[in-house]
């Protein structure tokens, strides 16, 4: 209860809880943390059972003890800041996104999370220490069996029947165990996160996370397109696309030969509206001036992301499928279906095809799952690297220190790389990794950009500087001229204003 409460108070800027609500939300924040303490408490049951026949072993009896409240203490504490990144409890698929996404650095990485989340750290050991105080107060006493047996059996039996209610919540109206959608019945949608525990979410998302149920709406195709019909052809496009036979991966579409311009698709790593004035339409200051400059002279396009962690942004922006379950697809049973993603029906348009990433190879699986959407050629940190692939070589200090390369150097790499690509229009996309926790900046720029009330706030302006450069290195070339130029970001990040903390959410609908 100390943990949730703490979760509380350190996230509550992000809620908004009505009076007539709070009562009904701690009861069933009691509710769901009995759930999960009853499920951790079972090693512990089993173990003192145990010991109670052999009448020795009681030092095992406090390990598993410690070792489950441990467990679910670090969920709850980790989630007390991760939360602010991702809106909602973690779930099971955090396993499967931390061993994708920190495959390479753990040993710097747990000394970065060290330095920059030191206080969740000592909250940790303070409550695990009360715990372990608490515990050692308890004394066990082992007696053999009596006349009286026959009392303790039943005592025994009870604490089993209340650990199983505890844990499917409840029996008389809980006519299934309790799931993490039941939090909804005991607050509003925007805070069900201060119901719920991450122990509990994470157990009972456990085998939930990447299995969709098939729903079908038709009898075929062409009875659902008497009402509906995905096939959309913009009227401006007539001249260069049109309606063509199935291909082998299943597209309609083809791409005609007229002038065909090249891609490049520029992701931004957690750069949100709010950080750009032209966007935030006056409700804050704006902390990247080029991309600025470029929304007065572009076709601007609002709009909301499809995920909220950047393991889901790449289905989404290159494949067209959004989050829609609790794992992320590139880690899900789904990530090796045959789907029709852009590159694919650009690379059978003749364009050649690449994919720019600054984070080490690996990084949340993005090479393995965009070669398998059409993608020809990756580059990573490795690539960055090597002397073959990157004539110009490595400067000390372009790498950050924890995730990968700094934006300038890399987006200036994959500007070089570009303008080695062979005749044939191509496509290419291009992520940056700066605005990211740890939001680190080449020591030659600290202190150039404009700071906030957030740590992304400098690094949204040295990546939008950085972004600024690329630009001035590619409008010299050959190419520029003939090229589509699409911005958008991954997600959104840590918000400032309250409008963006939720109240924004009233008004999805822009004009």
């Amino acid at each position: 209860m100390l943990s949730q409460g703490l979760f509380a108070w350190l996230n509550r800027d992000l809620f908004s809880i009505a009076p007539k609500e709070r009562w009904l939300l701690v009861v069933g924040n009691m509710k769901f943390a009995a759930s999960a303490v009853a499920f951790f408490l079972w090693p512990s049951v089993v173990t003192a059972l145990i010991v109670s026949l052999i009448k020795r072993g009681m030092v095992w009896l406090r390990i598993v003890y410690g070792i489950s409240m441990g467990l679910m203490l670090a969920a709850n504490v980790i989630d007390t800041s991760y939360y602010r990144w991702t809106f909602r409890r973690m779930t099971w698929d955090i396993f499967s996104y931390t061993s994708s996404n920190f495959e390479g650095e753990w040993g710097t990485l747990l000394l970065q999370f060290l330095h920059d989340f030191w206080p969740y750290f000592l909250l940790y050991f303070a409550l695990m220490t009360l715990i372990l105080w608490v515990a050692q107060l308890l004394r066990y006493k082992a007696i053999p069996f009596s006349p009286r047996w026959g009392w303790k059996v039943v005592a025994g039996l009870l604490t089993v029947v209340a650990l199983i209610t505890l844990q499917r919540g409840g029996f008389i109206n809980q006519h299934k165990p309790l799931r993490v959608v039941d939090a909804s019945r005991y607050a509003s949608g925007n805070n069900t996160a201060l119901v719920l525990n991450s122990p509990f979410s994470i157990i009972r998302s456990k085998g939930h996370t990447g299995h969709l149920q098939p729903l079908t709406f038709f009898d075929d195709e062409a009875q659902m397109e008497q009402y509906f019909t995905p096939k959309h052809i913009p009227a401006v496009l007539d001249s260069i696309v049109s309606i063509g036979t199935p291909s082998n991966t299943g597209s309609f579409i083809t791409i005609g030969n007229h002038n065909r311009p090249n891609v490049v698709l520029i992701i931004l790593e957690s750069v949100g509206e709010e950080y750009v004035g032209y966007l935030n339409q006056g409700r804050g200051p704006s902390y990247a001036p080029f991309l600025d400059s470029l929304c007065r002279q572009a076709t601007v396009v609002k709009g909301m992301a499809n995920g909220k962690r950047s393991i889901e942004s790449v289905p989404s922006l290159l494949s067209g499928i959004p989050s829609l379950m609790e794992e992320a697809y590139i880690t899900s049973p789904y990530a090796q279906n045959s789907v029709v993603a852009l590159p694919q029906i650009l690379q059978q348009a003749g364009y050649r095809t690449s994919f720019f990433h600054g984070a080490y190879n690996g990084s949340m699986n993005f090479d393995s799952y965009v070669r398998g959407i059409g993608i020809e050629s990756y580059y990573g940190m490795d690539q960055y690297n090597d002397k073959q692939t990157n004539p110009q070589g490595v400067s000390e200090g372009d790498f950050d220190g924890t995730w990968g390369i700094f934006d300038e150097p890399f987006l200036q790499f994959a500007a070089r790389t570009l303008n080695t690509m062979p005749s044939a229009p191509f496509f290419a996309t291009l992520y940056t990794i700066s605005s990211h926790h740890p939001y680190t900046i080449p020591p030659q720029y600290q202190g150039r950009f404009a700071q906030g009330p957030q740590p992304i706030i400098e690094v949204v302006g040295y990546a939008d500087m950085a972004l600024k450069q690329f630009f001035a290195t590619v409008s010299t070339m050959s190419w520029y001229e003939n090229t589509l130029f699409i911005i958008t970001a991954d997600h959104a990040s840590q918000p400032v204003n309250d409008y963006y903390k939720g109240g924004g959410l009233d008004n999805m609908l822009y004009p």
